[in-house]
């Protein structure tokens, strides 16, 4: 019961959230289980996890260390397909898809990763789809069922770039010339989602400050228990 209180208000202090602000309207910050066969995760809802928001920046530089003005983020919705949120942090977030068939990670790289030194890893068998000549670079790994993007946005001066990877779970399963198609087809699409539907904005606050009524989570080792707390309570 202590790490779960532990856990809880270490979440709290992570999100930033309001209490004076959480009212009954407000929804909960909430989780469910997959139940599909041998794939047994949690997952947050829908409206727990609406769009996603992450920022280039670490939490000592958003909050700690010199902060800006406003808090800088990049906000794009959810992908489609039955995508849920797995988890999710400053700068990064991880979906799953319910059926299982393919998880989406987004996480921002240093100034460091150009379009040049992040597409050093494409080869022959690992072929670029795309140059970075439209502000985006991608290539597939087949062997692994993974497709890998790198997107830049004018609006942020460090030049921290967005990292896209799409993973297929049953990649083995396929033929090497489905993977291709499939894996390119997929990264390519997300690229140009996340580029047209992309905002980089400013926020006084993290954005789950004042957002939800409470959490309501299911613990790690005990899966078939749900934890309830209403924000007033605490």
């Amino acid at each position: 019961m202590k790490r779960i209180i532990s856990l809880l208000l270490g979440i709290l202090l992570l999100c930033g959230i309001s209490i004076a602000a959480a009212e009954d309207a407000l929804p909960y910050l909430e989780m469910f289980e997959n139940d599909v066969p041998y794939r047994r995760y949690v997952l947050f809802t829908p409206e727990s996890y609406p769009q996603v928001c992450i920022s280039p920046y670490s939490v000592s530089r958003l909050y700690d260390w010199n902060p800006p003005d406003k808090s800088l983020f990049v906000v794009f919705p959810t992908p489609p397909l039955e995508s849920y949120c797995r988890s999710f942090y400053v700068h990064s977030a991880k979906f799953e898809d319910l059926t299982g068939e393919r998880r989406i990670e987004y996480g921002f790289r240093s100034s460091y990763w150009t379009f040049d030194k992040f597409l050093e890893k494409a080869t022959d068998s690992c072929p670029m789809v795309q140059d970075g000549s439209s502000g985006a670079a991608a290539y597939i790994n087949p062997e692994y069922g993974t497709a890998h993007a790198l997107i830049a946005f004018s609006e942020i001066e460090t030049a921290d770039k967005l990292e896209v990877t799409i993973t297929l779970k049953d990649y083995r399963k396929l033929e090497e010339a489905d993977k291709i198609a499939r894996l390119t087809g997929m990264i390519l699409a997300e690229v140009s989602r996340i580029q047209a539907e992309a905002s980089v904005v400013l926020m006084d606050h993290f954005w789950t400050y004042g957002a939800y009524g409470g959490l309501r989570l299911i613990p790690s080792e005990y899966t078939d228990k749900m934890v309830t707390v209403d924000m007033p309570e605490i």
